[in-house]
Order: structure tokens, then sequence, then C-alpha cells
């Protein structure tokens, strides 16, 4: 269990001050409306962006108010996300945010507890939350996490597996590319998304051959044998979290597979006819590889701070939410620029050895 304690309130105050300020403006909402509704005076409203005073009775109206109100909108929430940690971490307290980030994934519950904990801040009381699985960081890298698609793969294909596995079957990539929209949008789970793609994959008898004969036209990333052999020497664990398909990761990786630790994936079963039954879609891609990282963290009892992540596209960067350190290769679909969501980049990353540079 951990305390945090603050004395400088005036400086809390001031970060909710901002921080609801923002939530505001990012998000296209009207402060007049929500004081009508909830019976606030407009003045006492701006005065609560100016970081004057953190209001007691008004937190649980300002909480329902976004809950209800803020809209699904992944680039305002980055933007709000990146302002947050920087407040926090000027205030020694990123650790809080990282916490909450992964207690709160979504804006509409995340935006009302980080200004509760503002407040509690700026009133000089000790914020209470179960920090068991914070471990003391050694300063030394313990775990390198690796994405599969365009991570340790040659970037020799405009097209991901998926994708290559719908236009083999005949289908056009809009199809593949409308599915990942609907998911990004959340009209649709990710295991509706894997329910929905089953279908499809199996009205047109997906074998087994199939899927292999598409895994032995994919490259592991030149060095890539080279540096899981150092990690493994310097007795750094290695995993691979990725929304690929656990029969491709295994046959590509075969090289390297004595130095993984373990594997989480999208699981495809087929029949004893070789074709394919059922897709089993992973819980650990897009925001769920920072829970997989925390899960990590609590099994080998080893800090967060001491895991290093490397990805390369749209569904990795929720990995920093973990609290580990985050480095992105050949960028795809996500902004490098977002030093919230990527602490390294290597824009351009010919030989895995490159990343050795940023083990600790």
């Amino acid at each position: 269990m951990g305390r945090v304690y603050t004395k400088d309130n005036t400086s809390w105050k001031k970060a909710f001050g901002t921080i609801l300020s923002a939530l505001f403006n990012q998000y296209g909402l009207d402060y007049t409306s929500f004081a009508s509704q909830y019976n606030w005076s407009e003045s006492t409203v701006r005065y609560w962006f100016s970081g004057r005073s953190c209001p007691k009775e008004g937190l649980a109206h300002i909480k329902e108010y976004f809950y209800n109100n803020i809209p699904s909108s992944n680039s305002t929430d980055e933007k709000i996300y990146e302002k947050v940690k920087a407040l926090f971490d000027s205030r020694g307290a990123v650790q809080i945010f990282y916490k909450l980030r992964r207690m709160y994934p979504s804006m509409k519950n995340f935006s009302g507890e980080v200004l509760e904990t503002c407040c509690l801040f700026a009133k000089n009381k000790a914020l209470i939350l179960d920090f068991c699985d914070e471990i003391p960081s050694t300063g030394k890298t313990q775990v390198v996490v690796f994405d599969f698609d365009g991570t340790l793969t040659e970037g020799n294909s405009n097209k991901t597996t998926w994708e290559s596995i719908w236009v083999s079957l005949g289908y056009d990539i809009k199809c593949c590319q409308e599915l990942h929209m609907r998911f990004s949008r959340g009209e649709i789970s990710h295991d509706q998304w894997c329910k929905i793609t089953e279908t499809y994959f199996c009205n047109r008898h997906l074998h087994r051959s199939m899927v292999e004969k598409l895994s032995s036209k994919i490259r592991l990333i030149k060095g890539a044998r080279k540096t899981f052999k150092e990690l493994y020497q310097r007795d750094i664990k290695i995993y691979i979290i990725s929304g690929s398909i656990m029969t491709v990761i295994r046959s590509v990786i075969r090289p390297i597979y004595q130095y993984v630790d373990g594997i989480k994936a999208n699981e495809f079963r087929f029949g004893e006819d070789g074709l394919l039954k059922e897709i089993i879609g992973t819980k650990y891609d897009f925001d769920g590889k920072a829970a997989y990282i925390s899960e990590l963290s609590k099994e080998l009892r080893v800090s967060t701070s001491d895991i290093l992540f490397v990805g390369n596209s749209i569904n990795d960067q929720y990995a920093y939410i973990s609290g580990a350190r985050t480095l992105c290769i050949n960028p795809q679909l996500t902004d490098i620029g977002n030093s919230t969501v990527w602490n390294y980049c290597i824009p351009s990353c010919r030989d895995l050895t490159e990343i050795l540079k940023f083990i600790k």
C-alpha cells in the first residue's frame, strides 16, 4: 500500500483548474450549460478554471457531467493524457497518473477521477491507492516486451498479416479495414471483431495450409537472432504481445523461439480437416498490452520502469499506460512526436540490434 502526500496545495489547485479547463475546451463542452444544469453560477465555474479553488459539492456534478457528455475522440483523449501526465510528472506524481490510466481506461471515467485526485492533493490529504504492484526500480532493464507485425518482421509489405489473409481469401482489403475502423469507433468490441472475422473466414473455407503458406513468406527483421541472444545472455526476459496470430508468430520466430519466455496473441483453432473452426481473440491487444505488462510486473516482481516495450503502430501506443519505457521502431499510424506515448524512437530501424542502446 502506498501513500502520497503533498504540501504544495496551491500547485495542485492550479493543476485542477488547468485540467478542468482543458476538458471543457478540448471536447467542445459548454460550461454555461453545465452551470445551468447543476444550478451553479457561471462565475463560480470560471473561478474553478482559475485554479484558485477546488469544489467540494461540485466535484460530483463535474464527474457526472463528463461521464455523460465527453464524446469519443482518440486524438483528443491523447492530448488530455499528455497534458495530465506532464502536470503530474512535474509534481513528482507520474506513477499516480499511470495508476489512474490503468484503473480508468475510458476518458469518461478518467476525467473525473484525475480531478478528484488533484483535489485530494490540494487539500493536503493523503491519496491512498493500491500500489502493491509497484516494485522499486533497479535502474536496469530486466524485461523487454516486443510487438510482432512490423516490429520483429521486415517491413517489406504494406499489408498486415490479417489483411493478407483477407486478400488471399478473395475479399477486398477494405472489408478488413472497415472492421478495424468500427472497432476504433467503439461500435464493436474486440470479441465481436474476431467473431465477425471468423464468419467471413469460415465462409471462404480458410485452411491451415493457407496460413502456413503466408507465414513462410514473412521474414524476421535483420539482427533479431543476435538481439535476442544478447538479451538472453544478459538475463533479460523476452515476451511478445501481438494482435497477430499465434500460428504465424510461432512459425516466423522459430529461429529465436528458444529465447522467448512468453507469447500472447490471437488463436486460430482448426479442425481435423485443417479448416478454421474458431478464432479466439486475445485480450492483450490495444489497451490490453498495458494490462499484460502490468501483470508481468507483478508476476516477475519487476518494476514496470524496468520493462522496455518495443512496438511500431497504433495498437502499441497504449503500452505506456503500464509505466513501462516505450520504444517505437519503423512507425506506422502512430505519432512518434507524442513523448507521453513514446519515450524513444528509431524512425528507420533496419537491424534490431539498434535497440540494444536503449537497454539500461
